[in-house]
Order: C-alpha cells, then sequence, then structure tokens
C-alpha cells in the first residue's frame, strides 16, 4: 500500500486538495495518470508500519515500560484463567470443591472413608494438580516477561499453554435415580 505527498505532507486520495491555487476534486489522484501526478509534483511512497498503540503513546513514544508489563501481566492472567476453565469449568470446580469438603468432613468425623471415595480423592487431587501447574505457568511466563527489556516486550508472546485442540478433562457421568 501507497500514500501520497505532496510538498512533504500526505494526501488524501480521495479527498479534495488543492495546490498551487488550483482544487482538485476528490478522487483525481486515484484517476490520474503517472505523468499528471510527477507534472504536478506528486510522489508515492510506502505507508509507514502501523503503530501498535499497545505500546506506543498517540505522539510515537514508547508508553513507560511499567504500564506495557501491567498489560502483558494481565492478559497472561486471562489466559491462565480461560485455560483453567476451559478445562474444569466453574461448575465442574464447585462440585469438586463441594464433594471434596464432605470427604474431608468424613474423614475428620472418623467416618470410615470407601476405596471409592478414595478414588475420589486421587481424581481430584490431579486436577488441582493440573490447576497449580498451569497457574505456575502463568506464574513464570509473567515473570520471563517482566525481565525482558522495552525493545523485547513489544515482541515478546505467551507461549506453552495447552492447545485448544487438548481434550478437555472427563467430566463425571450424570447420575440417574
Amino acid at each position: 500500500m501507497t500514500m501520497y505527498m505532496l510538498d512533504d505532507k500526505p494526501i488524501d486520495p480521495y479527498a479534495p486538495f488543492e495546490h498551487d491555487d488550483i482544487v482538485y476534486p476528490p478522487g483525481w489522484l486515484v484517476v490520474a495518470t503517472p505523468e499528471e501526478k510527477a507534472a504536478l509534483g506528486v510522489t508515492e511512497v510506502p505507508n509507514p508500519p502501523p503503530v501498535d498503540w499497545r505500546y506506543y503513546q498517540f505522539d510515537g513514544s514508547p508508553k513507560p515500560i511499567e504500564q506495557v508489563q501491567a498489560m502483558l501481566a494481565a492478559e497472561i492472567k486471562i489466559t491462565a484463567q480461560a485455560e483453567i476453565y476451559r478445562k474444569y469449568p466453574a461448575w465442574h470446580q464447585s462440585n469438586v470443591v463441594s464433594r471434596g469438603v464432605e470427604l474431608a468432613t468424613a474423614s475428620v468425623t472418623g467416618r470410615a472413608i470407601t476405596p471409592k471415595e478414595v478414588a475420589e480423592v486421587a481424581a481430584y487431587q490431579v486436577i488441582w494438580d493440573d490447576i497449580k501447574a498451569l497457574r505456575q505457568h502463568s506464574d513464570d511466563l509473567e515473570a520471563e516477561m517482566l525481565a525482558l527489556p522495552f525493545e523485547e516486550l513489544t515482541t515478546w508472546q505467551q507461549h506453552g499453554w495447552p492447545s485448544a485442540n487438548d481434550p478437555m478433562t472427563p467430566l463425571p457421568k450424570a447420575r440417574t435415580p
């Protein structure tokens, strides 16, 4: 993509413009021949690269590194939460916690826990270990990002999250009366 320049100023090709007391209609630059543009002094130059406003102010100066780091840290935390909820929806986590409290209460009150309940506790521990691993990955990414200078922050990307194609954790079967 190119942009048109006249007297070192950009010109909108679809807007009217004036040069040497002559008003050119909207779209003239689009239909004018290269010779007509050259005779007028119009040049075509490549568009400047786009500015990523996440890292730069509107005047093109870099944002404070603390502001950029806070934004990237928030993005990491949002991704971690989404990964956890993708694998373990909130309702599933609530059920696991509730059932875990029931089993812990049984253990504390002296009721014997059946082998089936022991297996439940082991399954819940696997879920908790997976959630802790995702949280640790989030913490590791944040520490990695915080150690980078500004110039590297602008190209840094999160990595190592489970793919959306990973199978979700199997959910418990529905109980029928």
